[in-house]
């Protein structure tokens, strides 16, 4: 695999927003709704920010260690031993994650669409098609990114243009009536469709642009996808009822499927099709992490028996059979694990080359 490439300031943007989206925003409404009520946008915002800080840690990590991503950075503050644990425990976590992509995405489709086809069928399918994006070089990924992009501008595009005209806001009162612990739920419920940004320690170093150009770069990024979120978010909030909301557990495709056109129905099974582009790269570029690590672990260049290896067991974890309700709990139990490392170890790492005065010497 080729790391020398050199990636713009719009494939840093475009990297970064493929990294968050994918197929959490189908759940996203219920999930926010199911905790923080009425509240859950401002959950949504909450969460925003705090990622935001979160972008910020990871920064100031790269700019202490500027030709180096996340799992070299580990073993230089935590020592080779240490950092190498950790580095597991993130192959772990990025692969897990990717797995959970997988899964939830199977089973929607044999939910909504193909009702009678198995899901390692799906599974399969989409592991083939997302192969040739994980053999490709890292500039060339970040052009499949870029040129996918539409795909995500769609969302807000339709949301404006064919349901607020019928949207009623009056679903958004009480506002300001969750408790505080219901915001922090819902601050976490949102942090799956939320964690990407800890792809950016993997990507920081082979962009071309200045350490003030890249903060500005990923957090316009961030502030778009919070944006989407946002819209997607109030839609649903001002479509459905508060009866609704509880028993929609996709409750944006349900708004997608109530549109239709005079000579096209069903919505939101072209909808679908054309998003499982956007949670192909969203699992890829959870799995491309994962081999990073891993190739850092065993100071290896065997890049694409990785890719190999990771495409099997994010296959074989998904052969367990889970209930959807198994799936969102462990999902619930991603975001959890997820907050500590997308967030708290970063910053644990940052603090400690402060005090030690460890950065890179190049």
């Amino acid at each position: 695999m080729e790391t020398n490439k050199r990636l713009g300031k719009t494939q840093l943007f475009w990297f970064y927003v493929q990294a968050q989206i994918g197929i959490g925003i189908l759940s996203l409404p219920y999930s926010l709704y199911k905790e923080a009520q009425t509240d859950g946008w401002i959950s949504l915002l909450i969460s925003a920010i705090l990622v935001q800080i979160a972008i910020f840690v990871l920064w100031l990590l790269h700019k202490r260690f500027p030709n180096d991503h996340l799992f070299s950075i580990c073993e230089k503050i935590l020592g080779v031993f240490a950092g190498k644990v950790l580095t597991l425990i993130y192959i772990a976590y990025f692969i897990y994650t990717a797995a959970l992509v997988l899964k939830n995405f199977t089973q929607l489709i044999v939910i909504w669409i193909l009702t009678k086809t198995p899901e390692p069928v799906f599974m399969a399918l989409i592991i083939i098609t997302c192969l040739p994006l994980l053999l490709s070089t890292l500039d060339q990924k970040a052009r499949m990114f870029v040129l996918t992009a539409p795909l995500i501008l769609l969302i807000p595009i339709v949301m404006i243009g064919g349901f607020f005209h019928n949207a009623d806001f009056l679903n958004l009162l009480p506002i300001g009536v969750t408790e505080p612990k219901g915001l922090m739920k819902g601050t976490l419920a949102a942090s799956f469709a939320i964690n990407g940004y800890i792809v950016m320690s993997l990507i920081f170093p082979y962009v071309k642009a200045t350490a003030a150009e890249k903060i500005k770069v990923v957090s316009l990024a961030h502030w778009v996808v919070t944006f989407i979120y946002l819209i997607v978010v109030v839609a649903c909030y001002t479509s459905f009822s508060a009866g609704e909301l509880k028993l929609l557990p996709e409750p944006f495709l349900y708004l997608i499927k109530s549109f239709s056109f005079p000579i096209v129905e069903r919505i939101d099974l072209i909808f679908l099709c054309l998003w499982s582009v956007i949670v192909i790269t969203t699992y890829g570029i959870y799995v491309y992490c994962g081999v990073i690590g891993t190739m850092t672990l065993f100071r290896s260049q065997r890049y694409h028996l990785y890719i190999v290896l990771a495409f099997l067991i994010t296959f074989l974890v998904n052969l367990m059979p889970d209930s959807m309700y198994q799936v969102r709990q462990m999902i619930t139990r991603t975001d959890e694990f997820g907050t500590i490392m997308n967030a708290a170890i970063p910053l644990l790492m940052l603090l400690i080359a402060i005090v030690f005065k460890r950065r890179s010497k190049v």
